[in-house]
C-alpha cells in the first residue's frame, strides 16, 4: 500500500465510459486514458455474472412517440396519444383500425434498415376487449398474435430481415379494433433484449463501440481490462447456424430454445438433434497459404456430452478435437494427421464450455475445411445417432487462438483493435528516473513481432517499455537510438506476470514475479510524455489488472515486493 501511496499513475480498472478509463491516482483527470476501438458493435466481455456481454442496439427511431413523422399509417388505423403504458408512464399510443377491413397499417420509416439480416421485433400491446388479432414484424417476416386486455411484451424472429417494422391486422372485423401499444424495439439477434428507448436516432446499449472491456472471465471476482488485436468472425451467422455461411449435414436445429439459458444468460441457444450419423457445421473458408486459423463455438451437454471440432489444411491433412462437456476436457483425436497450432476446452458457466481448434493452413491447391461444430462419432457419450447438445456462438478467425466473442447477424463482422493511451502526461513520468510497473495476464501474441504491453513514450520515437516478441518478454529504452534490451523468460499463454522496470542513467533493471531478469548499466533515459497499453496494429491478447508509474526509480528490494506473486 506504501507503493501505491508513491505512485504518481496508478490504473486499476475499475471506472470508465465510453472512450475513457478513469485512474485511481490522480483523481483530478490528468491521468484518465484515452479509449478507442472502432465504429460498430463488434465487442463482447464477460460481465461480473460471468456471462456474456454485448452491444445492442434499437434500431427503431422514436420508439414511444408514435406522432412523430417517422412512423406512418394509412387511411384504414388512426392513432391517438398519451395511453397508460405499461410502466405507469403516458408514453403508449392507441390505434384504432377501420371495420371490416385486414390492411391497417401503421409502420416505421423503411429507409432506416439495411436488408439481410437476422433480427428480433419486439413491442408491448393489449387490446380493448381482448380477442383483437394482430400481425407485427417486418415485411417479409410477420409474427401473429392474439391480444388479451393486459400488456405483454411479444416478440418475433425474422430470419433475412427485410426493410421495416410493421404493425397490421390479420382478419377483417365486423367492427372497429382497438389495441394500445408502447415500448417497440427492433434489434440484431435471436431474442428481444431489455428496451431502448429512442428518439430522433437510433440508441446503443451495453458494450459500446470505444468503451473499455472491463472482463471477469474464469470467475474473477475483481476485472481487468481486455486488449486484444483486430480480429474479423468470418461466419457469417454465428448464432442461426443455418442462416448464414455454414452448410448442414444431418441436423435438426431448434433455436431460442427454453431448455436451457445460452452464455449470455437469454434463450438465444441452439439444440442440436442428430438426424443421421456424422451430423456437421462445416464451411470452406478461402484462406492463404501456411496461415493460422482458429475455430471455436459454445457448447454443453444435452443427453450427449461428447462433440468435436474439424479443421484440415490445404494438403487435406485434417486435425480433429473431442470435448467432453460433462468432465471438461479436450483430446486429440486419433484421426488427427495434422499437428494443431493449439486446442482447448475453458469453462463458461452453467454447463457451457468454449472449445476452440488452431491449425496452420499448409499450402495446397485444396480448400480448407472448418467444422465449427461436428460430431463425435464412436466416443462413449459421442453426439451422433439421434441424440443432441446445446450450441451458441460459432467463430471463425485468422490466429493461433480464439480471441473474445464477435457475434454475426447476416455478414462477417471486424472488431477493431483496442487502442487505450494518454498523452501529456509529462508531470506524472520520471524524465531522468522512473518506474512502470505491470500487472496482466498473457493470452496470445498476434505475429513474430515486437508489441507493447506498456509503453512509456511511443514506438517509432523515445520510449521504456515492457513489450514482447511472440511470448518472449522484455524490457527496451530508445532514446534516438537503442539503448539496450533485458530479455526475460517465455510467456505461456493464461498466466499471469508482474513486470516492472526500474530506470535511471546508466541504471535500468527489471523484475518479473519478484525476479531479477537483468540490467543495463549503459542506458540514456529519453525525455517522455505519454502512456499507453498497446502498439498500434501489433496488439497482444492481454487481461491487465493493474499498471503504475513512479517518478523514481524504486530500489531492487521494492521492486521484488512490487512483483512478487
Amino acid at each position: 500500500m506504501s507503493l501505491l501511496n508513491d505512485a504518481s499513475l496508478v490504473m486499476i480498472p475499475s471506472g470508465y465510459k465510453d472512450t475513457k478509463l478513469y485512474s485511481v491516482k490522480p483523481t483530478n483527470g490528468d491521468g484518465d486514458f484515452t479509449f478507442s476501438r472502432g465504429s460498430n458493435l463488434a465487442a463482447t466481455r464477460v460481465n461480473s455474472e460471468g456471462l456474456i456481454e454485448k452491444g445492442r442496439e434499437n434500431l427503431i427511431v422514436y420508439s414511444q412517440d408514435f406522432s412523430n413523422a417517422n412512423w406512418s399509417t394509412n387511411a384504414s388505423a388512426t392513432i391517438s396519444h398519451g395511453i397508460t403504458d405499461p410502466n405507469g408512464g403516458s408514453t403508449a399510443s392507441r390505434i384504432t383500425f377501420a371495420a371490416n377491413v385486414n390492411s391497417g397499417i401503421y409502420q416505421q420509416n423503411p429507409t432506416l434498415f439495411a436488408s439481410n439480416n437476422i433480427r428480433t421485433s419486439s413491442l408491448y400491446m393489449k387490446g380493448a376487449v381482448g380477442g383483437e388479432v394482430v400481425m407485427f414484424g417486418d415485411a417479409t417476416n410477420r409474427t401473429i398474435v392474439t391480444l388479451t386486455t393486459s400488456w405483454v411484451r411479444y416478440e418475433g424472429f425474422a430470419i433475412d430481415a427485410s426493410t421495416y417494422f410493421i404493425i397490421y391486422t390479420n382478419t377483417s372485423s365486423p367492427s372497429a379494433d382497438t389495441i394500445d401499444i408502447a415500448f417497440v424495439q427492433y434489434e440484431n439477434g435471436l431474442v428481444a433484449t431489455d428496451y431502448i428507448e429512442t428518439t430522433t436516432t437510433t440508441a446503443q446499449a451495453g458494450i459500446l463501440e470505444d468503451m473499455p472491456r472491463l472482463d471477469y472471465s474464469g470467475g474473477a471476482t475483481c476485472p481487468s481490462l481486455l486488449l486484444e488485436t483486430s480480429r474479423t468472425n468470418a461466419i457469417t451467422s454465428s448464432e442461426y447456424f443455418d442462416g448464414g455461411s455454414l452448410n448442414n449435414t444431418t441436423i435438426s436445429a431448434e433455436y431460442n430454445t427454453a431448455d436451457t439459458l445460452s452464455p449470455e444468460g437469454v434463450y438465444n441457444a441452439a439444440k442440436l438433434t442428430a438426424t443421421g450419423n456424422f451430423p456437421r457445421y462445416y464451411d470452406y473458408p478461402s484462406t492463404s497459404d501456411n496461415t493460422d486459423i482458429v475455430i471455436s463455438s459454445f457448447a454443453k451437454a444435452g443427453d450427449a456430452s461428447v462433440y468435436s471440432l474439424f479443421a484440415s489444411d490445404k494438403n487435406l491433412d485434417a486435425a480433429q478435437v473431442f470435448f467432453d462437456l460433462s468432465a471438461g476436457t479436450a483430446t486429440l483425436a486419433g484421426i488427427s494427421v495434422l499437428t494443431p497450432v493449439g486446442y482447448d476446452i475453458e469453462p463458461m458457466g452453467n454447463g457451457w464450455y468454449r472449445c476452440w481448434l488452431s491449425i496452420n493452413t499448409g499450402t495446397g491447391a485444396s480448400s480448407v475445411q472448418i467444422r465449427p461444430i461436428s460430431h463425435a462419432q464412436g466416443q462413449t457419450g459421442g453426439w451422433s445417432g439421434s441424440n443432441y447438445i446445446y450450441a451458441y456462438g460459432a467463430q471463425y478467425e485468422i490466429g493461433s487462438y480464439p480471441t473474445s466473442y464477435i457475434p454475426t447477424y447476416g455478414a462477417s463482422v471486424t472488431r477493431g483493435a483496442d487502442d487505450c493511451s494518454k498523452t501529456g502526461i509529462s508531470s506524472l513520468i520520471g524524465q531522468t528516473e522512473g518506474t512502470l510497473f505491470c500487472d496482466f495476464v498473457f493470452n496470445g501474441n498476434p505475429t513474430s513481432v515486437d508489441y507493447a504491453i506498456f509503453i512509456i513514450g511511443a514506438i517509432g520515437s523515445n520510449y521504456v517499455t515492457i513489450g514482447g516478441y511472440n511470448t518472449s518478454l522484455y524490457a527496451r529504452v530508445f532514446d534516438s537510438t537503442l539503448q539496450g534490451t533485458i530479455n526475460a523468460l517465455s510467456m505461456v499463454a493464461g498466466t499471469r506476470y508482474k513486470v516492472a522496470i526500474g530506470y535511471a542513467n546508466n541504471d535500468v533493471v527489471m523484475y518479473v514475479n519478484g525476479v531479477n531478469e537483468g540490467s543495463d548499466t549503459s542506458a540514456s533515459i529519453p525525455t517522455l510524455s505519454q502512456a499507453s497499453f498497446s502498439r498500434p496494429s501489433f496488439e497482444a491478447k492481454t487481461d491487465i489488472n493493474q499498471a503504475l508509474l513512479f517518478k523514481t526509480r524504486l530500489t531492487n528490494d521494492e521492486l521484488a515486493s512490487l512483483t512478487t506473486i
